[in-house]
């Protein structure tokens, strides 16, 4: 019921809220429960409102510990992007090739009671998925947004469209570590593997986030398909059937 009026309260946002989410460092709303569905797919930012305390401070050079829970959900991939804060309201700004610093899977070190089905009755955000975020040398001293994406994933199998996209974004310091100058990249570093493949990532369908939401709100109710022919008649183990392994888009 008390999700049921946020997601009212926020329908005009497109978007919904849900529990994927970046809990280490954390997030902009500090709940469990608030991540951004977006209606443009790519181009996004972050979730409207919360507050843009500091959640954590790095150096360049470390390897940072993130998480985020499984609560449920099968496949796909973790981007990881990176913009000075005053940029993160900018249309397109976690998109360049700059600020787009890792891929990971989203099972890394999650499973569920069993390979493709539910986390056996776990309270929700008890199953974690951890893995390290390197922070680019070229990152000079100052405030960020650290903008957190899984994409690719199974959402729900009710949904038209399972296959969905959620982000949330954390405020950071980056101090001290060496600094080097940002000469251009033609791809992107990825720490592949998970509980189904040694080296790359289970996941549905696309290899990047795609639009499956209307952009205006008088259309919402119809909701866009964007995979019309995507078998949505499945539940449990049986998504396996449909399941694919690779690197996503521009990942090294």
């Amino acid at each position: 019921m008390i999700l049921n009026t946020i997601f009212l309260f926020f329908s005009g946002f497109s978007s919904i809220l849900a529990h994927c989410v970046l809990q280490t460092p954390g997030n902009r709303h500090n709940l469990n429960w608030h991540s951004w569905h977006p209606s443009d797919g790519y181009g996004i930012t972050c979730p409207p409102g919360g507050n843009k305390n500091i959640l954590a401070t790095y150096s360049r050079n470390q390897l940072a510990s993130v998480s985020w829970a499984r609560n449920n959900h099968q496949g796909g991939f973790v981007r990881f992007s990176i913009v000075k804060q005053e940029f993160s309201g900018i249309s397109g700004a976690f998109e360049k090739k700059k600020s787009i610093i890792q891929y990971n899977c989203w099972e890394t070190d999650c499973s569920g009671a069993s390979e493709w089905g539910d986390d056996g009755g776990k309270p929700a955000f008890t199953n974690m998925c951890h893995s390290k975020l390197k922070i680019p040398t070229y990152l000079s001293d100052g405030t960020y947004t650290l903008q957190w994406m899984w994409f690719s994933g199974w959402g729900a199998f009710t949904d038209k469209n399972p296959i969905q996209t959620f982000i949330s974004c954390a405020d950071v310091k980056i101090s001290g570590g060496p600094l080097t100058t940002y000469s251009g990249k033609t791809c992107v570093p990825f720490r592949g593997g998970d509980v189904h493949t040694n080296t790359n990532c289970a996941y549905f369908v696309s290899k990047k986030p795609k639009q499956c939401w209307c952009p205006d709100k008088e259309c919402q109710s119809q909701e866009i398909e964007c995979y019309p022919n995507l078998n949505r008649n499945i539940n449990g183990d049986s998504i396996s059937t449909i399941a694919k392994y690779g690197k996503p888009i521009h990942a090294c």
